[in-house]
């Protein structure tokens, strides 16, 4: 890095980039703007602002290249459009909209480093708060989307005749394994209520009646067994060593001889300092679980060694990584 004073004031300032971004989504901007030209009075219309701040919330995300600008209006950014408006299947604003619940909480970093504290109240989005669950449940679901596809081909379950979904969330990435194995039957197993908004997100299709739902607490409650494979997908960095290494043990139980395990996550490199995103990723998690962790490769290997699995393989496909193993024949 060579730092000067512009790099360190661009680094400071970032948050400025994030605050524009997330002020369209809580306005619903995006979807009062379109990829034809619109004039300030035509958007203002829908949103009653006050037209100077709109003006410039608007012009600074033409800067960003979210919009673009002519003597017609503005419009949104062709590329950025599939991403913003909800009419598009690639739509991530349900995403966007669980990163504005989480940046106000960001302020409170220095207070939680320093007592070791949550920015926000445990498990307000785990189903103790409906609303908070919501959102969390359709953001993981809205981000999911956006990969799910490069990585269900990546994950590959052609040879297996029954998933277990831990921790499935929105259950977007086995929902989605199902649809492109028509053989595969898939159990999602969480808390009820992040089931309840899962299964508002399943189709009543073939691929739905192949989705069986079993709530419960992993870290607490009998996992059902006898499964050709195991999907561990976006939760291993909520829990801290000792658990992650019992919940291992116990999903050894759960598959038969043969049977794989695929962790998938964002995970860390051997010295903890790449990649970024999975570095301040760190920090989002002790901002609401502070005793989280986002673990090294080598630190999911060894656990699973130690669990009783066959050596692991890792692939890393950004921002995931995929750790692939086996129950001993």
């Amino acid at each position: 890095m060579n730092w000067t004073a512009e790099t360190l004031t661009g680094i400071a300032t970032d948050y400025w980039r994030s605050a524009a971004l997330i002020a369209a989504v809580e306005l619903d901007l995006f979807e009062h703007l379109a990829t034809s030209p619109r004039s300030l009075d035509q958007i203002n219309a829908k949103l009653s602002a006050v037209p100077a701040h709109l003006c410039a919330l608007l012009d600074a995300l033409c800067a960003l290249q979210i919009a673009t600008k002519t003597d017609a209006g503005y419009a949104l950014a062709e590329a950025a459009a599939p991403y913003l408006l909800s009419s598009s299947d690639r739509c991530m604003i349900d995403a966007l909209r669980l990163n504005a619940s989480m940046y106000r909480m960001w302020g409170a970093l220095g207070n939680c480093v320093r007592e070791g504290s949550s920015a926000v109240p445990a498990k307000a989005h785990l189903g103790d708060d409906e609303t908070q669950t919501r959102i969390f449940v359709m953001g993981m679901h809205s981000r999911a989307t956006a990969f799910a596809g490069k990585l269900t081909a990546l994950i590959a379950l052609e040879d297996r005749a029954s998933l277990l979904d831990i921790g499935s969330g929105p259950g977007t990435f086995s929902r989605a394994l199902a649809a492109t194995n028509p053989s595969l039957a898939v159990t999602q197993f969480d808390l009820p209520g992040i089931l309840a908004v899962a299964r508002e997100l399943t189709p009543d299709d073939d691929i739905g009646r192949r989705i069986t739902f079993h709530p419960g607490d992993y870290r607490v409650d009998p996992l059902p067994g006898d499964f050709d494979a195991v999907l561990y997908c976006g939760a291993l960095h909520q829990e801290n060593v000792h658990d992650a290494q019992h919940l291992f043990s116990r999903v050894l139980a759960t598959l038969r001889p043969g049977g794989a395990l695929i962790v998938v996550d964002f995970m860390l490199n051997s010295d903890r300092t790449s990649p970024v995103f999975s570095a301040l990723f760190a920090l989002n998690m002790l901002l609401v679980k502070p005793d989280s962790r986002v673990y090294t490769t080598e630190e999911v290997q060894d656990l699973l060694t130690q669990a009783g699995f066959t050596p692991a393989t890792v692939e890393d496909h950004a921002p995931y990584s995929i750790i692939r193993t086996t129950r001993p024949q």
